[in-house]
């Protein structure tokens, strides 16, 4: 609030958040709704084939895969190694393909991507994990993924450009609006969440959903 109260003029990302700054006082002049400069990656670049994304990973792509990244809530009291246990447990029961990336540097991080690099030396052939898969490659796995699991903001902004089923995990990302795309859940709901999400009937209903956060034109306001 005491950013946007110094601010002269405001961008927001979707016409919700624009309602809320004017709600605020800010004159709705100044207010315009640019959409998520996030989205304006994935029709300026040019993304991998999903052969070149192979060859640069060191590993095969297949059916029923997902693209995941789970970083901790720093303001949760939680058994980290116990929650990400358990998430792999769901993962193995349900057969996916998993292309991990690490978590943040906050505080349990480090947790989370030791027992991702354990997981993932059980079986190289279903799980891969990369430390960062940077801007390009992280969009392109997107593009190519059946469905994103975790708890991190691309899954709510830019999973929607795809036409991407999200499954977040948790409360990281409470208050961001989200697209018919996203399956909140917590823990004791994720494996009947994953199974919605990569159904049929799911995929056909988000087939031609429009990205809450823009079209991409961001940098043209």
């Amino acid at each position: 609030h005491s950013i946007t109260k110094m601010s002269y003029l405001h961008f927001c990302s979707t016409e919700q958040y624009c309602k809320r700054v004017i709600q605020m006082g800010e004159n709705p002049t100044r207010v315009i709704n640019s959409g998520a400069p996030g989205v304006d990656n994935i029709l300026n670049m040019e993304l991998l084939s999903i052969d070149k994304l192979e060859k640069e990973l060191e590993w095969k792509f297949s059916s029923k895969i997902a693209l995941f990244t789970y970083h901790p809530v720093t303001l949760e009291e939680r058994d980290l190694n116990k929650d990400i246990k358990f998430i792999f447990g769901v993962l193995t029961n349900l057969n996916l393909n998993v292309l991990f990336t690490y978590a943040n540097a906050d505080f349990g991080g480090k947790t989370i991507n030791r027992n991702i690099e354990e997981f993932c030396r059980l079986n190289p052939i279903k799980y891969k994990v990369v430390k960062s898969l940077g801007q390009l490659r992280y969009l392109s796995a997107m593009k190519h993924v059946d469905l994103l699991i975790g708890n991190t903001s691309s899954g709510i902004i830019e999973a929607a450009s795809f036409r991407k089923p999200v499954v977040n995990i948790g409360n990281r990302q409470r208050g961001r609006l989200r697209g018919k795309n996203v399956i909140d859940c917590d823990l004791d709901n994720l494996e009947s969440s994953i199974e919605l999400a990569v159904s049929d009937n799911f995929k056909r209903n988000i087939r031609n959903i429009e990205n809450l956060y823009g079209i991409g034109k961001a940098s043209d306001i």
